[in-house]
C-alpha cells in the first residue's frame, strides 16, 4: 500500500488524528484506515480471532478482518460524496483488502480440502 500512502505520510496523518480536531478526520481517511487494519487482521481468524504473533502489541486487538471490512463498507457512501484524492485511495485500498480476503478464503478452503497452495 506504499504507493497510496508513503510511510511518513501515513504516520503523520495517524499522529494528526490525536492532535488535530476531530472535524479534520474524513470518511475517506477512516475508510482507508479500516481497510488497512482489515489487511493487518487478515490472519486473525476463527471465533477467538487469535493473532499468529501473540507477543506483538497488536495481538490484543480482537477484531477480525471482517469487522474492519464492515466498518469500512459503512463509510463507502460518504467516501463517494467526498470525491477527492483520499476517496480514490480509500477505494483502492478497499479493493486490495477485498482481494486479500478472497485469496485468504480460497487458501483456507483449499487447505481444508487437502489441497495446500503456497
Amino acid at each position: 500500500m506504499y504507493w497510496l500512502y508513503h510511510v511518513e505520510d501515513l504516520l503523520r496523518r495517524v499522529g494528526e488524528m490525536y492532535t488535530a480536531p476531530a472535524t479534520r478526520t474524513t470518511s475517506s481517511w477512516m475508510c482507508s484506515l479500516y481497510a488497512i487494519f482489515a489487511v493487518g487482521a487478515s490472519k486473525n481468524v476463527g471465533a477467538t480471532a487469535s493473532s499468529p504473533y501473540p507477543d506483538w502489541a497488536a495481538a490484543t486487538d480482537r477484531n477480525t478482518a471482517e469487522d474492519y471490512i464492515t466498518l469500512a463498507k459503512q463509510l463507502i457512501p460518504s467516501v463517494y460524496d467526498e470525491a477527492d484524492v483520499d476517496s480514490i485511495r480509500a477505494l483502492a485500498i478497499m479493493v486490495c483488502c477485498l482481494l486479500t480476503k478472497v485469496d485468504l478464503s480460497n487458501m483456507d478452503a483449499e487447505s481444508h480440502n487437502g489441497k495446500h497452495v503456497f
